[in-house]
């Protein structure tokens, strides 16, 4: 009986043993790469320099319109497909355009972590450069969505590392709200339906705002209402270094623009634009959602701002979004 028992345990640590082996080679590395950086892999060179390299710059490479100074939606790299190595595999957006006369038809493949995690590897085959531009402009905006995801997604597991559940008790307790507050953050003022969050340094700034009124009608999910609150409670809650300055949404030059999304399963309105301190010359960029909490019948906006003068404004804002986009109402 000792034997037979002996023997049973051999197989089940051996079973164990096994499973463990297949599950670490089931586990894919973290994904690399700068935060918006797109690797765009061609056939050869030409293929970049020319006409399927000039659309996907275009459309990938596109300048942001909601930033105060020009950058765009990704940084684009290339490399040649006899140069795509294990080491660049890794990177977390790849989009791969191959011409192959051989084929009949276009083939689409879009694999989400393929090498690596987070990560989205998007590849057109096509038999011509005709055929390719024919499909590329057919789901280009479904591509640039899905790698903008990824750009989420890692931000959010980047910055997970190093948490504040003090702040989001806080959030929990006084907004019915979760949300995961990277390190760094701290509450600047916290009022009766508002919050504000900061993260200061020498040389940049970052705001999280939450606040909310009581739902009436639609009408509050307006673009002119939404900007008319914001100013509202910006103006009362968000000073300025000067005394009479306070944060306002600039509309001059560039206009904010506004989306129907769904943040967490929850429609909402995303709003996009400039911030100005009225008598100061500060700004920056923000982007706000308004959603509703249906239990609480509340209209809620989460605002994420940076402030960087001389620096790149579209990581950061990536950043700040990023945490909203980890909201959960808990009720």
């Amino acid at each position: 009986m000792r034997a037979f028992v002996v023997y049973i345990g051999s197989i089940l640590l051996f079973m164990l043993l096994t499973a463990s082996c297949k599950m670490k080679e089931n586990i894919k590395p973290d994904s690399s790469g700068a935060a918006l950086e797109l690797l765009v892999i061609t056939d050869n060179n030409e293929q970049w320099d020319g006409p399927i390299g000039d659309t996907i710059r275009t459309y990938f490479g596109q300048l942001i319109t909601t930033l105060p100074q020009p950058e765009p939606v990704f940084n684009l790299k290339n490399v040649e497909f006899s140069v795509f190595s294990d080491m660049l595999k890794v990177l977390h957006n790849i989009f791969i355009v191959t011409i192959d006369k051989n084929l009949t038809q276009s083939v689409i493949e879009i694999n989400k972590d393929l090498w690596s995690s987070p990560q989205c590897v998007i590849r057109i085959s096509a038999p011509s450069k005709e055929a390719f531009f024919t499909e590329f402009s057919k789901d280009k905006d479904k591509y640039l969505q899905i790698f903008k995801d990824i750009e989420i997604q890692r931000t959010i597991k980047a910055n997970s590392i190093n948490l504040q559940p003090s702040i989001d008790a806080l959030l929990k307790e006084d907004f019915n709200v979760s949300m995961s507050i990277p390190f760094g953050y701290y509450v600047a003022i916290e009022d009766k339906n508002f919050i504000w969050l900061r993260n200061e340094t020498k040389t940049l700034g970052e705001g999280i705002c939450i606040y909310y009124e009581n739902y009436s009608d639609t009408n509050q999910f307006n673009p002119d209402y939404i900007i008319q609150m914001r100013d509202s409670v910006m103006r009362s809650h968000i000073p300025g270094p000067r005394e009479g300055s306070y944060m306002s949404t600039s509309i001059d030059p560039v206009f904010p623009e506004f989306k129907r999304v769904i943040l967490n399963g929850h429609f909402a309105i995303e709003t996009r634009g400039l911030w100005e301190t009225k008598g100061e010359y500060m700004g920056g960029p923000f982007i706000s959602y308004t959603t509703v909490n249906r239990k609480r019948t509340r209209i809620i906006t989460l605002e994420g701002y940076v402030y960087s003068p001389g620096g790149d404004k579209a990581p950061l804002i990536l950043k700040v979004e990023s945490i909203i986009h980890t909201v959960q109402f808990t009720d």
